[in-house]
């Protein structure tokens, strides 16, 4: 399915669930759809096909709307999931595509995710800022700015 990366707590959370093979499906199919800020969209009735069980029978809005509750609860999905929106929890799971922390755009290092899209960012001149990652992917930004000598 997704090389989405999940960490040790996240797996402990699927695998502690009752539903634990409904709840994988949700989680795995949400983290292969998830953009960079964990929102995963579904067509309408998507999930049913999803959750349909191995007699072909298809589960009702209840029974989806259980499924997403029990996904909830893990803390992987964030609270209020629907049928056509589900919002991944991005310190536990992260889209496929997603950088890692140490990865380099020029000369500027990711330290860590700050917020959706903002990374926090240190420069091979040793100034650290926040910056949009479309910018650091797309080549826009590729350092401080302020070229200062390295040190």
């Amino acid at each position: 399915m997704s090389a989405a990366t999940f960490t040790a707590d996240a797996l402990l959370a699927i695998g502690l669930q009752p539903s634990v093979s409904v709840s994988v499906r949700l989680v795995m199919l949400a983290a292969e759809r998830a953009d960079r800020t964990g929102l995963a969209c579904f067509d309408a009735g998507e999930l049913r096909d999803l959750f349909t069980d191995e007699t072909g029978r298809r589960p009702d809005s209840k029974a989806v709307g259980n499924i997403l509750h029990v996904a909830a609860k893990s803390g992987i999905v964030l609270p209020d999931p629907t049928a056509e929106e589900v919002r991944l929890d991005l310190a536990m799971v992260q889209p496929e595509d997603w950088p890692e922390v140490g990865a380099h755009y020029g000369d500027l290092t990711l330290t860590h995710r700050v917020d959706g899209d903002k990374w926090l960012c240190k420069c091979a001149c040793g100034s650290v800022r926040t910056y949009m990652l479309p910018y650091l992917v797309n080549g826009i930004t590729t350092n401080c700015g302020q070229h200062r000598p390295v040190a």
